[in-house]
C-alpha cells in the first residue's frame, strides 16, 4: 500500500460542542436562556459565520459569529419562548443549534432535549405554610428560596399558586407523590415524617434540608438522624459556630466560603472563570452554622475503601408510590441495589461543612448548615445566591429521566412485559424509519437493545400495541445522540508513524530526488509505447486494405 499525503492547503473545522440551558429545567412560557459552545479549529480566522437556534424544528433566533483559530467560544441565546406539549405537566423541548455548513457537517449541528414542566412540583416546608403573611412581615424560612424560583417568570397569584408551600404536620404521602423535590427549613423537628421522606428520597425524590429559625438540633438528631437510619447525611452539632447579629452584643465573627472546596457542579457556571467565581461567593456572609459529623455516618465504610458501592441497612427499595417514578419511560434499567453514600460538598473557611449530601437509594438529600432566610447569613441577598438557584433547578433536573446520549452508546431501553409483542420502529435524525425489535433482557424483563446511533440528532421511538379489543395504545419516546468532541478536530497522520506499519510505503514532496525522477519519467515511456502501437495498428490496416482492394 502506498500513502500518498493529500493534506489540503487549509485545514479549518468548527463545531458545536455543546448545548446548556442555564435555566437548567424550562418553565413552560418564560422565557429561557441557551449557551451554545463552539470550537474553531482553523490557520486562519472565519468571520460571519451563522449561528442559528431551533425549538422543535423552528428557527426562533439567529447570530453572526466571527471565529478564530484554537478558540472556545460561548454563544448566548436569551428570552427564548419554549411552548412544548406537556403530558401530566411535563414535557420535553428539542432544542438544536447549527452552523452555516463547512467542509466536515456532522458536526455543525447539536440537538439536546430538555425538560419542561408546566409548574415547578417542588414542595416547600417551613414553620407557617399557608399561615405565612407578607403584610405583617410573617415569613417562613422558604420564603426567599420561593421567590428565587420564580423570579424567571411573572410573580402573581397564579405564579405563587404554581408552588406548593405548607407545614410538616400536612406532610403526607398524597402530597409527596406529585413532589419531584422537597425543601424543608426552619422546621422545628421532623416528627413522624422521617420514615415517609425516607421512602421518598429512596424511590427517586430530592431532598433539601436546612437550619433557620424553630430548628431544633436534638430533634432532628433523635428522629432524622437516629444512627444512620434516618435522612441526615451526619449528627447535627449542638453547639452553633457563630451566632446571630440579634443574639449577641459582641462583635460578630463572619466567615464565608472556602471556594477551593466547593466541588458541587451548581457552584460553577458557563463562561465565567473560576476567579470570577470566586470573587462572587466571597460576597456572602456567614453568622451562624451547625456543625454536622459525617463521620458518624460510616455505614458502608469498607466497601467504598474497596471502590464498591455501599449499602446501607435497608436492603431493597421500597414499593413504589411516587405517581411521576414509575410513568417516566427510561433509556437504561434501573438498578434495585440501595446505596447509602455521603460525601461533602463544599467547607467554609474555617472548616466546616457547609453543603453536605447522602445519596439513598435512587435519590440524594442535601444539607445545608446554615439557614436560608434573613439574620443566618447574606447568602440570598448577594450575587452567591447563584448557587441556592442552581442547586435548586438541579436536583429537580436529576429526577427527570435522561434523553441525552452518545452516539457509541449502547442502550438498552425497558419495555413494560404488557407490550413485549408490540410493534416498535425508531425514525433517525434522517428521516428514515426502521424497525427494531423488542426482546428478553433477562429471565424476567423486556427491552431495546440499540448498539450505537450512527446519526446525531434527534431518535424518536415509537411503540404501538394492537389489541384485538380494538384498544390502541401508543408511546413515544425520543432521545438526541450527541458524537464525540474528537471527531471533530480534524489531524493528519505523520508519514513517519504510517511508515512504521507493514505493507505501506510512503510517497510525498520529502521522497528522494532520484525516486521522484523515477516517478516522473515512467508515464512518458507509457505514452511513447502507446503510440507505437497505435502507428503500428494503422501501418497493418492500411496494407490490408491495398491488398483487398488489389484486382
Amino acid at each position: 500500500i502506498e500513502i500518498v499525503p493529500i493534506i489540503p492547503p487549509l485545514v479549518e473545522n468548527a463545531a458545536v460542542v455543546d448545548l446548556q440551558s442555564q435555566d437548567v429545567v424550562i418553565q413552560r412560557n418564560t422565557p429561557a436562556t441557551f449557551i451554545a459552545e463552539i470550537r474553531y479549529w482553523g490557520d486562519a480566522p472565519r468571520n460571519g459565520t451563522t449561528a442559528a437556534l431551533r425549538v422543535e424544528g423552528s428557527v426562533v433566533a439567529t447570530q453572526s459569529v466571527d471565529l478564530i483559530p484554537g478558540q472556545t467560544r460561548l454563544v448566548e441565546f436569551r428570552d427564548i419562548p419554549v411552548d412544548v406539549p406537556t403530558d401530566a405537566g411535563v414535557g420535553f423541548a428539542a432544542v438544536e443549534v447549527s452552523l452555516s455548513a463547512d467542509n466536515l457537517s456532522t458536526d455543525d449541528t447539536l440537538t439536546r432535549l430538555f425538560p419542561v414542566v408546566d409548574r415547578f412540583p417542588i414542595t416547600f416546608v417551613d414553620q407557617y405554610g399557608e399561615r405565612e403573611d407578607p403584610t405583617i412581615d410573617r415569613l417562613g424560612d422558604t420564603y426567599r428560596l420561593r421567590r428565587l424560583l420564580l423570579s424567571a417568570g411573572p410573580l402573581g397569584p397564579d405564579a405563587r399558586s404554581a408552588i406548593r408551600h405548607t407545614t410538616i404536620d400536612r406532610l403526607d404521602r398524597e402530597l409527596l407523590a406529585e413532589s419531584r423535590v422537597v425543601v424543608m427549613a426552619g422546621v422545628r423537628s421532623p416528627e413522624d415524617k422521617v420514615p415517609l421522606l425516607r421512602e421518598f428520597v429512596a424511590q427517586g425524590g430530592r431532598l433539601l434540608i436546612a437550619p433557620g429559625s424553630d430548628f431544633d438540633p436534638v430533634a432532628w438528631n433523635e428522629l432524622a438522624w437516629n444512627d444512620g437510619r434516618g435522612i441526615l447525611p451526619g449528627s447535627v452539632g449542638l453547639i452553633p459556630i457563630g451566632a446571630l447579629p440579634s443574639e449577641t452584643s459582641e462583635p460578630l465573627h463572619p466567615f464565608q466560603l472556602d471556594f477551593a472546596t466547593c466541588t458541587d457542579d451548581c457552584f460553577f457556571l458557563p463562561g465565567t472563570t473560576r476567579d470570577q467565581l470566586e470573587q462572587l461567593y466571597r460576597t456572602a456572609f456567614f453568622f451562624k452554622a451547625l456543625p454536622i459529623d459525617i463521620a458518624a455516618n460510616t455505614g458502608g465504610a469498607d466497601q467504598a475503601a474497596r471502590g464498591e458501592p455501599p449499602v446501607s441497612a435497608t436492603p431493597v427499595l421500597p414499593e413504589p408510590w411516587l405517581s411521576w417514578a414509575e410513568s417516566d419511560f427510561t433509556l437504561r434499567p434501573q438498578t434495585d441495589t440501595f446505596t447509602d453514600i455521603t460525601a461533602v460538598l463544599a467547607r467554609y473557611d474555617n472548616g466546616n461543612p457547609f453543603a453536605v449530601e447522602r445519596r439513598l437509594g435512587k435519590g440524594r438529600v442535601v444539607f445545608l448548615s446554615s439557614g436560608v432566610f434573613r439574620d443566618w447569613n447574606t447568602l440570598t441577598v448577594t450575587p452567591a445566591v447563584l448557587y441556592l438557584d442552581r442547586l435548586l433547578r438541579t436536583l429537580l433536573y436529576e429526577t427527570f429521566p435522561d434523553r441525552n446520549v452518545h452516539t457509541a452508546d449502547t442502550l438498552t431501553i425497558p419495555v413494560p412485559a404488557s407490550l413485549s409483542h408490540a410493534q416498535c420502529r425508531l425514525t433517525r435524525p434522517d428521516g428514515s424509519t426502521t424497525a427494531v425489535p423488542i426482546g428478553a433482557v433477562d429471565a424476567e424483563h423486556w427491552g431495546i437493545a440499540l448498539d450505537g446511533m450512527p446519526l446525531r440528532g434527534e431518535y424518536r421511538l415509537r411503540i404501538e400495541d394492537g389489541a384485538e379489543s380494538g384498544d390502541f395504545a401508543q408511546r413515544h419516546l425520543r432521545f438526541a445522540a450527541i458524537g464525540p468532541i474528537e471527531e471533530s478536530e480534524l489531524t493528519y497522520a505523520e508519514a513517519s508513524t504510517l511508515e512504521e506499519r507493514p505493507f505501506v510505503r510512503r510517497n510525498d514532496a520529502r521522497a528522494t530526488a532520484s525516486a521522484a525522477g523515477r516517478t516522473g519519467s515512467w508515464w512518458r515511456w507509457f505514452m511513447l509505447a502507446a503510440l507505437v502501437g497505435l502507428a503500428f495498428e494503422m501501418v497493418v490496416l492500411a496494407r490490408r486494405q491495398r491488398k483487398e482492394a488489389a484486382p
